[in-house]
């Protein structure tokens, strides 16, 4: 089973993660926590580098002979946090390199100093730079040659994820290729807690997206909500209110038609006039023949009021019957305008209904895949700690390193 599909297992999935990336930081995880819980437990994981006749004494910067960089930049060239040992080998035997402060270096090169290095009796130190500097130093005139007992880390080795590999890559330093063979320098056995982290990283990473899968708007162009149709409630009427126009009433027509009837009946005189006219008058004098012509008069008077009343109750009755025309078309199309608008109000607020439906499956699944993340992030995490207080914390027995 290759490490993705056991990482898979823990996690439920691992296809839009960055499975090696995981894996790397795994590696790292199981040897910081042995340098931290178990130092001596570093040299299962360690290799030997041998450096050939490359010169600690005179630097290594981008390849050239520098005097002022002393020193084999072990960390960078070898992709290392941990230097176990140093050893240098001379006339056929290697010999263990101790280490001295810095400040003794010039020490290292006087034959009349005790910290004097000798050919079987080698010296190191580091300088600021973390780098190592070999007395006496490396030659090939004196078939001398340097070793580095390093721990890489995940950027010094190679993931062979399908057919579950941790391993290191050959590496040619001046003439020597330094070879490797497959699981050198990581027990398989260490293998389970590297896929333990491994999950938990990319749970930890999983419950970081967790906020960005919330939906943040039922109407947001970028959810999925958007796929269920809104609505745009809005009345729009045609027709306008209608304006209602009264007739001027005929008040000065009316009144003279009205006042010279009356006068003609029982006033004294017409207007303009000094001559008595009146009905009254000519009724007095016995006179029949102009009692008949005024009253006639004074009817054609009346019948003029009542033809200006007429010519008014007309027009206001078209004012009116106009006005009520317009407010009951106005009326039809605002009940038509009622109509739709309440279809669509509902068929809003069906859609309504189905977007927070779905608003709730997703929070409801959201917190159940949360609620699961957790739960196995509790238990890879019991997980690990029991591997590493069996394996790591606890003495264990495993192959002799080939250091």
């Amino acid at each position: 089973m290759a490490f993705g599909s056991k990482i898979a297992s823990l996690t439920n999935s691992s296809d839009s993660e960055d499975l090696s990336y995981a894996i790397k930081k795994g590696v790292d995880f199981v040897i910081s926590t042995v340098a931290s819980q178990n130092p001596e437990l570093l040299k299962a994981f360690s290799a030997m580098y041998t450096m050939g006749y490359q010169s600690t004494a005179i630097g290594d910067k981008n390849g050239t002979d520098k005097t002022d960089e002393l020193g084999y930049d072990w960390m960078q060239k070898l992709q290392a946090h941990h230097l176990l040992e140093v050893q240098r080998g001379y006339d056929g035997k290697t010999y263990h390199c101790r280490l001295v402060s810095e400040k003794l270096a010039r020490q290292m090169q006087d034959p009349k100093s005790i910290y004097y290095s000798l050919d079987n009796e080698p010296s190191y130190y580091l300088t600021a730079q973390n780098k190592v500097v070999i007395y006496p130093d490396v030659s090939q005139a004196l078939s001398a040659q340097g070793h580095l007992i390093v721990v890489p880390h995940s950027g010094g080795r190679t993931i062979d994820e399908s057919n579950e590999k941790i391993n290191l890559p050959n590496l040619t330093i001046s003439n020597v290729t330094n070879k490797f063979e497959d699981h050198d320098a990581f027990p398989v056995l260490f293998h389970e807690l590297v896929l333990l982290h491994a999950a938990e990283h990319i749970l930890i990473e999983r419950l970081a997206d967790f906020r960005t899968k919330l939906p943040t708007d039922l109407d947001s162009d970028t959810t999925m909500f958007d796929k269920i149709s809104d609505i745009s409630a809005q009345i729009s009427l045609d027709t306008s209110l209608p304006s209602f126009t009264s007739p001027t009433f005929p008040t000065n027509d009316v009144n003279d038609a009205l006042t010279k009837a009356q006068n003609m009946i029982d006033g004294t005189t017409m207007d303009g006039d000094t001559e008595n006219e009146s009905v009254q008058y000519w009724l007095a004098d016995e006179d029949e023949d102009m009692v008949q012509v005024t009253l006639g008069t004074a009817a054609q008077e009346l019948s003029r009021a009542n033809a200006i009343l007429g010519d008014f109750n007309a027009e206001l009755s078209h004012n009116v019957q106009t006005f009520q025309q317009g407010l009951a078309k106005m009326g039809t199309e605002l009940s038509e305008e009622q109509a739709k608008t309440g279809a669509k109000l509902q068929e809003y607020q069906t859609n309504l209904a189905k977007k927070m439906q779905l608003y709730n499956t997703l929070i409801q699944k959201l917190s159940t895949d949360y609620g699961w993340t957790q739960q196995q992030l509790q238990m890879i995490n019991g997980k690990k700690q029991e591997f590493i207080a069996t394996n790591i914390a606890m003495s264990v027995d495993l192959p002799e390193s080939k250091v």
